[in-house]
């Protein structure tokens, strides 16, 4: 059985509810019989850089992923747009980290897994900020900076940031991004022959069966709710609803 998160941007600040919520699941993972996690990126409102910063500010997410491998269970982490430039520090906790979306094969089933932020090809606006932000040039000025940058200067600036990017989103033409994501998730199970498609960052929730095949999308949680997948790669994904 695996397991599926995305887009829970979680607050800097883990004694939230929200962020106990999702550590108590995921540890609560293996006794359900859950033998993978797949993190489809935007798990922190921000998380950057190979900064051992991080590791003291998000040490119990950083411990329970941990607990996770001591436990066996493989964690695939597909980066965001909230979370990157992170694969030194996935790699020290054996998580399987990757930049960009991939092809997932497993029980002969043909999946595709992305946070899901180039399928809106429209928002042109976007695309130019994430070839900047991804770039080699970019990872390498991260790699080089010191602990007290992801402190005191990229914190700030990923608080503001966030609120901008979630505003902007309340304002985009979401009819259009529905459009691009239903166009791309067709093509994939009907011309590409996916058997699943698992996406985020659109931020609504969506379970949609295609043919043979089906898309899922989980939304985003909010300061009260959440919501993550189990899925058996025979049967459809359970989607489990939380309130805290």
């Amino acid at each position: 059985m695996i397991a599926i998160y995305s887009d829970l941007h979680l607050d800097i600040d883990d004694s939230k509810a929200g962020n106990q919520e999702f550590f108590k699941t995921l540890r609560a993972l293996p006794s359900k019989g859950v033998l993978e996690v797949w993190l489809l990126g935007d798990i922190y409102d921000l998380l950057v850089g190979p900064f051992g910063f991080w590791k003291k500010t998000h040490q119990q997410f950083f411990s329970t992923l941990a607990f996770l491998s001591d436990h066996k269970v493989k964690v695939l982490w597909v980066e965001g747009n909230h979370d990157f430039h992170l694969k030194k520090l996935m790699t020290d906790l054996g998580v399987e980290y990757h930049q960009e979306d991939l092809t997932y094969e497993i029980e002969s089933k043909k999946v595709y897994l992305g946070h899901g932020d180039t399928v809106n090809q429209l928002d042109q606006e976007y695309l130019k900020w994430r070839r900047v932000i991804k770039s080699p040039i970019f990872r390498r000025a991260i790699s080089l900076a010191p602990n007290f940058v992801a402190k005191n200067i990229m914190l700030p600036i990923a608080r503001k940031a966030s609120r901008q990017s979630r505003s902007r989103e309340k304002s985009r033409n979401l009819d259009l991004a529905d459009q691009a994501y239903q166009d791309f998730v067709h093509s994939l199970i009907k011309d590409s022959g996916y058997d699943a498609v698992f996406l985020g960052h659109h931020h609504k929730k969506q379970l949609q069966k295609i043919q043979k095949g089906f898309y899922l999308n989980l939304g985003c949680w909010s300061s009260n709710t959440g919501r993550y997948a189990l899925w058996t790669p025979s049967k459809t994904p359970e989607i489990i609803e939380l309130s805290f």
